[in-house]
């Protein structure tokens, strides 16, 4: 029976590129960016499997509008003061 690790996970250049970020993230000298991507991704593996399928699509969403312009309303929603 094949298990989770036999299988080929095809992924893109942008998430290559978060993993990398997130591995050079742990390390002494890594960047303020390198960092924040260790931690990140660390919150995300500790937190993400306790979450039903609704709240993890709702995670993406979620994360998809801090890039835009909706980073002080999203603050407002979850209560984060600056």
């Amino acid at each position: 029976m094949p298990t989770a690790t036999d299988r080929r996970v095809e992924v893109s250049s942008q998430f290559r590129h978060f993993v990398s970020l997130a591995k050079r993230g742990k390390h002494k000298g890594a960047s303020t960016y390198e960092r924040h991507a260790h931690k990140l991704a660390s919150a995300l593996l500790d937190a993400v499997p306790g979450l039903d399928g609704g709240a993890t699509s709702g995670l993406v969403e979620f994360i998809g509008l801090i890039s835009g312009d909706n980073y002080a309303k999203l603050c407002e929603l979850v209560g984060k003061q600056d």
